[in-house]
């Protein structure tokens, strides 16, 4: 398995969270998306699309620090140390946190995220 097309769907992806381009981040998670934040909170792919629409969520920074990935079944994990910074809610934040994305490749779609985690590290 070709798992280069998934790094650079991290990288179109990260690009797409900055600007909050909701139209490249609809064809990059998947309907079916189930996200864990890092406070627990189950987020939806609908709930995701949203807080970039209306502006909830806004990053200024999203470097990566550290990236690993892993072939499982037909599917790759990525694990991503990243350093983000922005606003949530009228509340500006800055976080060092671990993501962990399973991306499903998807006939019409490509490779999609259809699971993932974040956690904060210090």
């Amino acid at each position: 398995m070709d798992w280069k097309e998934v790094v650079l769907r991290e990288e179109a992806l990260r690009r797409a969270m900055l600007a909050s381009d909701v139209s490249s981040l609809d064809k990059l998670l998947a309907d079916e998306l189930v996200f864990v934040d890092h406070l627990g909170r189950k987020v939806t792919k609908r709930d995701d699309l949203e807080a970039h629409r209306q502006k909830r969520f806004q990053l200024h920074q999203l470097d990566i620090v550290a990236q690993d990935k892993r072939v499982v079944g037909g599917n790759v994990v990525t694990v991503s140390e990243v350093v983000l910074a922005g606003i949530t809610d009228g509340e500006a934040f800055t976080d060092r946190l671990v993501y962990t994305r399973v991306w499903r490749k998807d006939v019409e779609h490509g490779w999609q995220v259809t699971s993932g985690r974040c956690t904060r590290i210090k």
